[in-house]
């Protein structure tokens, strides 16, 4: 994983040169783009409200590159990671990713 971080650093990449550890992590805390509410969000935790996805082609990349390395969990978490998300207090769709970034640059 640092080594992917690293290489994405190396390519400009400021914001997933930096948080693609979250993956490791395996949560992540965003809040609602339209109701601001906090959300503390499981990558893997069954009933998440995040849908699974690659919303980008740096989703697909590292996604791909992870299951090429056979690193077990890690593809699956980068589809959460790079999933949508409804909000549970307002109901508002928004790609998690997005907010991830928000927060990071704030």
């Amino acid at each position: 994983m640092l080594l992917q971080q690293a290489v994405l650093g190396f390519d400009g990449d400021e914001l997933w040169g930096k948080e693609l550890d979250l993956v490791i992590d395996g949560e992540v805390d965003v809040q609602c783009p339209e109701c601001e509410d906090e959300l503390w969000l499981d990558l893997m935790a069954e009933g998440s409200p995040i849908e699974p996805w690659l919303t980008s082609d740096l989703a697909v990349r590292v996604h791909a590159e992870a299951v090429e390395a056979g690193r077990n969990s890690l593809p699956t978490a980068f589809t959460y990671l790079f999933g949508r998300v409804h909000c549970p207090n307002c109901g508002t769709r928004f790609d998690l990713a997005d907010q991830v970034g928000r927060v990071s640059w704030g």
